[in-house]
């Protein structure tokens, strides 16, 4: 899914904004609702060590650990496994669709991906789905079951231009559930994950987690489903998508792309896992450390054709500047 417009659009309860590069400019809220970011609405943000905010974020959401859990060994995830999951909903109350998957990074802040910001077919996603491992697409549920915040902000990296792929990343800002008896966003069953600190993975062990289809031509998943995966080198990637045209891929792969798959094949994110997290266990495997956004790949599963994702850390300071202004 891949969104068609990437104008400022103010529907309902919903703002969508792209914003500057941290290093040059921070969110200003007071503006008019629908008004485009003008030069003269944004201040130089306070100069700070890259990742330090989150890091001290980080400490405090490990607090709600830790939770004792069985792990699922095989795909579909256990309640409470992943207590930062999120699901992003496009559609009407009483028929959201969840197209997308996301990260709970703070208690107002859900990371994804840019390209789930609009759909050609249903507009800009207005919901959030929390602390659900089986989708439901009613807001008549009870919280141990999930609960659904509205999305009130979209924020776009400014960089984002589609149809190329650089820059997939977004912020969704939620406001509070909607569904009855939510649980808190502090809470062991459902709290933030952490951003990487980390510049060189490759060879590192991650998981990609959501509910995306479980082959290319298959139906999408109603149950969280769970991808042992290994962070390559992008030169694999290189050589994956060496296809691609120049229209999506005009400057080859960057340092702020990840590269992870299983090379046999078999294992992989597919169509609905955009958005979904790459991530890694931190603490007592209660806490989870983000290291990607899921962004794009090729056949699902096939040999040597590993997925792209979003570097977290190669945009932590804008991610800080919004999600914990200086």
């Amino acid at each position: 899914m891949r969104p068609a417009s990437y104008l400022l659009i103010a529907i309902a309860h919903l703002q969508i904004i792209s914003f500057s590069t941290a290093a040059d400019t921070q969110p200003v809220t007071s503006r008019v609702p629908g008004e485009t970011a003008k030069k003269s609405d944004t201040q130089p943000v306070t100069s700070r060590v890259p990742g330090e905010t989150a890091k001290k974020w980080c400490k405090v959401y490990q607090k709600s650990c830790p939770i004792q859990v069985g792990k699922s060994d095989g795909n579909q995830a256990y309640p409470g496994e992943f207590p930062h999951m999120a699901a992003i909903g496009y559609g009407e109350e009483s028929g959201i669709k969840w197209h997308c998957g996301g990260a709970l990074i703070s208690e107002k802040f859900v990371l994804s991906a840019a390209h789930c910001s609009n759909s050609p077919s249903v507009g800009p996603p207005k919901w959030v789905l929390l602390g659900a491992v089986f989708l439901i697409n009613t807001t008549a549920t009870d919280g141990s079951k999930g609960q659904i915040h509205p999305i009130m902000r979209i924020i776009r990296h400014p960089e984002y231009k589609a149809p190329a792929n650089y820059n997939d990343i977004v912020l969704f800002e939620i406001g509070p559930a909607i569904t009855p008896n939510p649980r808190p966003l502090n809470s062991k069953e459902l709290h933030p994950a952490c951003l990487s600190e980390n510049r060189t993975l490759p060879g590192k062990q991650a998981l990609a987690t959501g509910w995306g289809r479980v082959e290319y031509f298959g139906d999408t998943s109603p149950n969280l489903l769970i991808k042992h995966l290994q962070i390559l080198e992008l030169s694999v990637c290189e050589e994956a998508f060496k296809h691609i045209t120049k229209k999506t891929l005009s400057m080859g792969f960057v340092p702020s792309m990840l590269c992870a798959g299983v090379l046999p094949g078999k294992r992989d994110t597919c169509q609905g896992d955009g958005g979904a997290p790459l991530h890694s266990f931190l603490m007592n495997e209660c806490t989870y450390e983000v290291w990607g956004v899921t962004s794009f790949g090729s056949v699902c599963g096939d040999p040597k054709k590993p997925s792209v994702y979003t570097k977290v850390f190669a945009y932590i300071s804008w991610i800080e500047d919004i999600v914990w202004p200086a």
